[in-house]
């Protein structure tokens, strides 16, 4: 079964166990807090800039995309809401590694 679904034996066996002794709502994910966000701070000449690329016609769409990642994060938007936020989708992979798929990476525009 863990080959089937791409997971390790011991998460299906954690997964298996969990819902033997609490059901369904064993199996919910609890908050997870994480490593504490890192302050981002920018200075006005910084900001400018970023801005600058950010709106700019001529800047290259990955350029303009990184700077709007940085402004919103200088602005406080936490991880989670950036990606919707900046038209990007976010996508978990089995092993659980997080994906941001930007606009250019989805094929938009083609």
């Amino acid at each position: 079964m863990a080959r089937d679904l791409g997971l390790a034996e011991s998460t299906v066996r954690k997964r298996r166990a969990a819902f033997a002794r609490g059901g369904l709502e064993a199996l919910t994910d609890e908050a997870r807090t994480g490593r504490p966000k890192s302050e981002l701070t920018v200075s006005d000449a910084e900001r400018a800039v970023l801005q600058r690329w950010a709106w700019r016609a001529g800047s290259a769409q990955v350029l303009a995309m990184r700077a709007k990642i940085v402004l919103a994060c200088a602005d406080g938007t936490s991880n989670k809401q950036i990606p919707s936020s900046s038209g990007c989708i976010r996508t978990r992979r089995p092993n659980g590694a997080v994906t941001v798929l930007t606009a250019h990476r989805l094929g938009a525009g083609q």
